[in-house]
């Protein structure tokens, strides 16, 4: 229950085509430059999170068997058939067969089969916990995984290769989110051989349009074209250079000055962010400030569901947790923040997944109907304890202001502070005593189930998440937005108050942006030089 998503977890780039350079649209060559402050958290498919970057590396140089690849009309990311030719889904809804396309080879030039996705399944669980795709449940529903992962067998049984291009995947039970999972990096597949190690690969099997060329720790990271990728993704730059600055100033001047082409805009002084906006606009045509929605990635409080803590836990403890949802400010919650990172909001889902009404305030506190909420709950506790990270001073701040808030309500709130790993390790251990943590969380793929289910896992909740994931074809989107709708009006888990967003500088001469969206963030292949440096 209650994963925490890393932060950094995808720097976002929902960028439609009037944010794109009027002029080069279609330009081929030159060098993509990207200036960062930190290494990806990892260049393993099997181990990373999508931390710093790491799910736009290796969305360029992974095939999937689906992707999340960027509509140019909607800038909506529809998800695809990638390496999937064609597929059949058993009328309950728990056997996967696919045929996969017999054009995509590795930049070894050895072909990609369903062999290459088995044994990427077949590594994440052999892994263990040190896999992401273990260690977030990704792999739950298919059969024989958790023995796999436990170590009680060598292979996952429900994962079968049934010809050279022909793959089979047994569900324990329907999951209508389970194609958009196998758009994550953790299923990219791997050439026969590749290392089992806890401390991951450096240079990741290439099947997409790039691979990695060079791998210096922390220094320089380099991809060139794959040659012998023939799938139907564009790659103009010829050639990618990742670099490491930890000086923020000189990331920005070098990309104002052109000498760079991308760099995130995260945690930097709001005088900062002011001159930028300013000097570029925010989401001018063919400007180079862009504010784009933060992955799949909200904030909010989180309720403690376990009977050990009665305070908020049980339908009985519903009307308190709406009084907060009705007391909550917003408006001040969300200035805490640097400027231009949040939205506000009071919906459980991130915004590109929800289709929910808003309920609760968002310019400020109603206090008359928090006050009416609260007279009905079954009980009225004096204090509260909260437990945030104390990593960032949003998260300092934002608890100053929930405590305040509370006050009105005649409830004393106790903060705890913690690093955030250690939050997120305290917040799993059963019978911490907490009754309230501040969290960033989202989805990992384009799916409601990917933001609840790691939310509300083995919570009173998880039945009726579980039955909605079961529903597939259009009444799903009705199924998802009905259930968030109702959580939040009558039994809300959580107190959201802002969407994450994203701000993103830009060179003069980057341009095709408005083709650019995978997984939210930069797809570098369809990215061009203008002036091809």
């Amino acid at each position: 229950m209650l994963a925490l998503l890393a932060f950094g977890a995808g720097v976002a780039l929902f960028v439609s085509a009037a944010f794109a350079h009027p002029q080069g649209q279609s330009r081929r060559g030159g060098t993509l430059r990207l200036l960062w402050s930190i290494e990806p958290d990892s260049v393993d498919p099997a181990l990373a999170t999508g931390s710093r970057g790491s799910s736009m590396l290796l969305f360029a140089v992974c095939a999937k068997l689906f992707n999340t690849l960027g509509d140019p009309e909607t800038g909506r990311p529809p998800i695809v058939k990638e390496v999937v030719r064609s597929y059949t889904v058993s009328t309950e809804g728990r056997t996967y067969t696919f045929e996969l396309k017999r054009t995509f080879r590795f930049h070894t030039s050895e072909p990609v089969t369903a062999q290459s996705f088995a044994d990427a399944f077949n590594r994440n669980a052999r892994l263990g916990q040190t896999s992401f795709a273990s260690r977030r449940g990704l792999m739950d529903e298919i059969a024989g995984a958790k023995a796999a992962i436990a170590g009680r067998a060598t292979s996952i049984s429900g994962v079968q290769v049934l010809g050279r291009f022909r793959l089979r995947i047994r569900l324990t039970r329907p999951a209508g989110d389970f194609v958009a999972r196998l758009t994550m990096w953790s299923f990219c597949p791997i050439l026969p051989g590749t290392p089992i190690e806890p401390a991951g690969i450096d240079k990741p099997p290439a099947s997409g349009p790039y691979y990695v060329a060079e791998h210096v720790a922390n220094r320089l990271i380099r991809l060139e074209r794959n040659p012998n990728y023939h799938g139907g993704r564009t790659a103009n730059p010829d050639h990618i250079v990742w670099t490491i600055d930890a000086d923020a100033g000189e990331r920005l001047r070098a990309t104002e000055e052109d000498r760079n082409d991308f760099t995130p805009v995260f945690a930097y002084p709001d005088a900062v962010v002011h001159r930028l906006a300013d000097k570029y606009g925010v989401n001018r045509p063919g400007g180079q400030l862009l504010r784009t929605p933060s992955g799949l990635t909200n904030y909010g409080f989180a309720f403690n569901p376990w009977p050990n803590r009665p305070a908020l836990a049980g339908r009985g403890q519903a009307p308190l947790r709406k009084a907060i949802n009705f007391a909550l400010d917003r408006r001040a919650l969300a200035a805490t923040h640097p400027y231009l990172t949040v939205r506000r909001t009071d919906r459980l889902l991130p915004a590109p997944l929800t289709q929910a009404p808003q309920l609760y305030p968002l310019s400020g506190p109603d206090l008359t109907a928090a006050r009416k909420w609260l007279a009905r709950a079954k009980r009225r506790p004096r204090e509260l304890t909260l437990y945030t990270p104390n990593n960032f001073p949003w998260s300092v701040a934002s608890a100053r202001v929930f405590t305040a808030n509370l006050k009105e309500l005649g409830i004393d709130v106790t903060t705890r502070y913690f690093d955030f790993t250690t939050l997120g390790e305290k917040l799993r251990k059963p019978g911490e005593p907490w009754d309230v943590a501040w969290l960033p969380w989202g989805a990992w793929y384009l799916d409601p189930a990917g933001a609840i289910l790691p939310l509300l896992r083995d919570t009173r909740y998880e039945a009726r998440i579980n039955a909605v994931n079961q529903v597939a074809g259009p009444g799903r989107a009705k199924a998802w937005a009905d259930l968030e709708a109702d959580l939040m009006r009558n039994d809300p888990p959580v107190a959201t108050y802002a969407d994450a967003m994203s701000l993103v500088l830009v060179s003069p001469s980057l341009g095709c942006l408005g083709e650019t969206l995978a997984q939210y963030e930069l797809d570098l292949g369809t990215v061009c030089k203008l002036n091809r440096r």
